[in-house]
C-alpha cells in the first residue's frame, strides 16, 4: 500500500549506462573478451548488454510475457478457427462432389470440371491443408508455452545473447564464434555493476553459466523453440543493428 504521502517504496530504475558498462570491462575483462569485443562493430556491443539487462531485471518481464502471451493466444485462435473453416469447407464440397448427375455419375468423378484431369481431388488438398495447420498449432502450443519462456534463472536470455553473437559474427567476420560462458559471467559482472548492485553480489561463476546454457540447450522440450524463434529472432536483430546508427562516445 501506498504512503499517505502518495510516495511509493520501490527503488527508483537505474538507467543503463554503456559507457560504464564497457569502462568496467576495459578495467577488468581478460584480454581474449576484450580483443573480441573490439573486432566486432560498437553497435552489436551495445545489442549484446540488452540480453544481460533483460537476465538481471526479472521484473521487467512481465511486459514482455503479457505480450508474447498475447501474441500467442492470437496465432493459436486464427490457426483453430481456420482449421474448422476447412474441416467444413471439406464437408460442404463432398456434398456437392457426390451430387448425381443423370447417365453421368456424380458431379465430381476424375476427369470432370470440378476435377480436372492431372489434377488431386480439391477434398485432399483441404484435408493436406488441415493436417499442416494442426501440426503448426501443436508447434505452436510448445512455442508460446509460458514454462519455456519462464525458466529457472531466466537463462533463456543468455541463450539469446550467444545466438545473437553466432549470428553477427558469422555476418561481419565471416565465421561464427560462439560466446564463451566466461566471458558471458564478466559480461553479466559488468552489468551488474552498471546497474548499481552491490560488489558482493556482482561476483559470476562461469561454471554455473555454462551449465545453465548447457542444461538449456540439451533440453529436448526447447529444442523447437530454439529453432523456430531464438534463432530468427537473433537473425532479425543482427539486420536491424546493422541498420542502425552508428555509436560514438562507446570506448572498448
Amino acid at each position: 500500500m501506498a504512503k499517505p504521502n502518495g510516495k511509493s517504496n520501490a527503488r527508483p530504475r537505474v538507467k543503463f549506462d554503456e559507457a560504464k558498462f564497457f569502462k568496467y570491462l576495459k578495467d577488468n575483462a581478460d584480454s581474449s573478451l576484450l580483443d573480441f569485443l573490439r573486432s566486432i562493430d560498437k553497435r552489436a556491443g551495445v545489442e549484446m548488454s540488452t540480453y544481460l539487462i533483460r537476465y538481471l531485471r526479472r521484473s521487467e518481464e512481465k511486459e514482455v510475457l503479457a505480450a508474447r502471451k498475447h501474441r500467442g493466444s492470437e496465432i493459436r485462435k486464427a490457426l483453430s478457427a481456420t482449421i474448422r473453416a476447412l474441416q467444413k469447407a471439406s464437408v460442404v464440397y463432398k456434398e456437392l462432389a457426390a451430387i448425381q448427375l443423370p447417365g453421368s455419375g456424380v458431379l465430381a468423378q476424375p476427369g470432370s470440371r470440378l476435377w480436372p484431369a492431372g489434377s488431386p481431388f480439391f477434398v485432399d488438398v483441404l484435408k493436406a491443408e488441415e493436417e499442416k495447420l494442426t501440426t503448426i498449432l501443436e508447434d505452436q502450443r510448445k512455442l508460446y508455452n509460458e514454462k519455456r519462456f519462464g525458466v529457472s534463472g531466466n537463462h533463456i536470455w543468455l541463450v539469446m545473447l550467444q545466438e545473437f553473437v553466432l549470428e553477427w559474427t558469422r555476418r561481419e567476420l565471416g565465421e561464427a564464434r560462439e560466446l564463451r560462458s566466461e566471458h558471458i559471467a564478466m559480461m553479466i559482472e559488468a552489468a551488474k555493476f552498471t546497474l548499481g548492485w552491490r560488489e558482493d553480489r556482482t561476483e559470476t561463476d562461469p561454471e554455473l553459466v555454462r551449465k545453465a546454457i548447457r542444461n538449456f540447450r540439451t533440453n529436448q522440450a526447447n529444442v523447437v523453440f530454439l529453432s523456430r524463434q531464438i534463432v530468427p529472432y537473433a537473425q532479425s536483430r543482427c539486420s536491424a543493428v546493422a541498420e542502425g546508427p552508428y555509436l560514438l562516445g562507446i570506448e572498448i
